[in-house]
């Protein structure tokens, strides 16, 4: 079975980023499976929010239009600060 490296490669050259995953477990971490073959989900640690928040960098609206969007996001989400694109 493929490590969580190979993972991760195969699903950007495959997938668009706005739906990879923002976390993925430490590649030192086993996939544990369940009797049925299932992935053992619980199994896995808890991800480092913390880590991951500062690794994001911030893209700033490049116009009006996402300008305007990303204030409707703030609002809807009731989010604070600033709110970048991606």
């Amino acid at each position: 079975m493929p490590g969580w490296a190979h993972a991760r490669t195969a699903s950007k050259a495959l997938l668009q980023s706005c739906v990879l995953p923002s976390a993925w477990p430490p590649t030192s971490t086993p996939l544990l499976q369940l009797p049925n073959g299932k992935a053992d989900l619980k199994s896995l640690p808890e991800p480092d929010w913390n880590a991951i928040a500062a690794a994001r960098i911030y893209t700033a609206p490049a116009d009006e239009l996402e300008s305007a969007l990303a204030r409707i996001w703030k609002d809807a989400l009731g989010a604070a600060g600033e709110q970048g694109i991606g």
